[in-house]
């Protein structure tokens, strides 16, 4: 399914929008194909993943986080990690995850 992810809102994205995203990268293959799609390096998501080796979901928060310190503008982010959950996220996940973010803010 490919969202347009170019109606994004105005609005700032938050740690609670990551940290709601990151309830739907729960494996670590995952999280390591969305942190790459994203930009972060091996190394990082490597640390990250080694940092929390029993909660997957703390670790894609963390790697969220992480992506987020290197962009600037949020509708930029918006436009980035929707791109990058579209490509990786079973469509009715995707969907389901996209009305939480944008539909319902």
């Amino acid at each position: 399914m490919i969202l347009d992810y170019y109606n994004v809102p105005d609005g700032k994205l938050t740690q609670k929008h990551l940290r709601d995203t990151s309830e739907y990268i729960p494996t670590a293959e995952l999280l390591d194909n969305v942190g790459m799609e994203l930009g972060v390096k091996t190394h990082q998501l490597d640390a990250i993943k080694t940092d929390n080796p029993n909660d997957i979901r703390q670790a894609s928060f963390k790697m969220l986080l992480k992506w987020r310190e290197n962009v600037t503008s949020d509708k930029e982010a918006w436009k980035t990690l929707i791109r990058a959950l579209n490509r990786w996220l079973p469509g009715d996940q995707m969907q389901e995850l996209y009305t939480a973010l944008i539909v319902s803010n």
